[in-house]
């Protein structure tokens, strides 16, 4: 009888190799958005915790100095979260600060060490800008002044004058307290990013302000401030743009500056990368997400301390 010999095969064929590809392919396409999902809404969390750590070293402020930190004074005031490292447990950044020199001077070499730091708590990590090695003294992180319309007086950081908490009137759980932004990079336009300026000299009237919103939601890249002050530029100093935001003009749309009127209007807005709306901290201590599609009328509600609006946590 003979037999024949059989030869074990090695291998794949084309077509099993073929197959082998397309079903890689097919779950790296499945669960690579996943990952990134995962890890955006892990930025996002952090963000939010980070936010949830201002609130509570601002209500310990607020024990122990009966009022909350002064904020916007012309950059002359150092920003609140040079005064709140101290309740962040920062106490060795605080200690770095050379408090002989002027906040208006915070790039002096002498506040190099301080000013520079990257600390966790400065940043948001769903921001990769101000995370490389170019950029310093960012943070995106401020403190808020208000509506934008009472000329940022009316928020929880006064230009140059202590809130206490009686003057919260609006109630600490409905009055934001800090949020998040983008920082901006000079010479480069980017909508949510940079601080434009609108074409016309607009005054400081109600009526104007309005007009001033109207033109800043309808800027292009063309009108931007690209070699001027950015958003979160010098953490250490108490000034709009720099650590201080207002509610003029809802999350994610542009930043606005018209220093030419008297008195200034100013938008400076909140963004982020999160998607849809950005993280704000309350005065009472609490952190939550908001949407962008919020009411404008709401959000601007948010932003005052003393405008007797009822506002419930189901409106954002």
């Amino acid at each position: 009888m003979l037999y024949k010999k059989l030869t074990k095969r090695v291998g794949f064929t084309l077509i099993e190799l073929m197959v082998t590809i397309g079903v890689i392919a097919l779950l790296a396409a499945l669960l690579i958005p996943a990952v990134q999902a995962a890890r955006g809404a892990a930025r996002r969390t952090q963000c939010l915790n980070n936010l949830r750590q201002y609130g509570i070293a601002l209500q310990n402020y607020l024990t122990t100095h009966i009022s909350f930190p002064p904020g916007n004074n012309g950059g002359s005031t150092y920003s609140p979260h040079v005064q709140l490292l101290e309740y962040l447990e920062l106490r060795d950044l605080f200690n770095a600060i050379n408090f002989t020199v002027p906040a208006s001077q915070c790039v002096s070499p002498l506040q190099t060490t301080a000013l520079f730091s990257k600390s966790s708590v400065l940043l948001c990590p769903a921001d990769p800008l101000p995370l490389q090695t170019g950029f310093q003294g960012n943070t995106n992180y401020a403190g808020n002044s208000g509506d934008g319309i009472d000329r940022y007086n009316n928020g929880i950081f006064n230009a140059g004058s202590r809130v206490s908490a009686a003057e919260v009137s609006d109630g600490q759980h409905c009055t934001a307290a800090m949020s998040e932004w983008l920082v901006g990079q000079e010479g480069v336009a980017d909508p949510i990013r940079s601080i434009y300026q609108p074409p016309d000299i607009i005054g400081g009237s109600v009526v104007q302000v309005a007009d001033f919103v109207l033109k800043c939601r309808n800027l292009d890249g063309e009108n931007a401030c690209v070699n001027g002050p950015f958003k979160g530029q010098y953490w250490m100093q108490g000034l709009i743009y720099a650590s201080i935001y207002n509610h003029l003009i809802n999350i994610n749309e542009a930043s606005c500056d018209n220093t030419s009127t008297s008195p200034v209007v100013h938008a400076a807005t909140v963004s982020s990368n999160h998607g849809a709306g950005a993280n704000v901290a309350m005065a009472d201590g609490h952190a939550v997400f908001i949407k962008q599609s919020i009411n404008i009328s709401i959000w601007r509600a948010l932003g005052t301390r003393n405008g007797n609006e009822a506002i419930s946590d189901s409106s954002y």
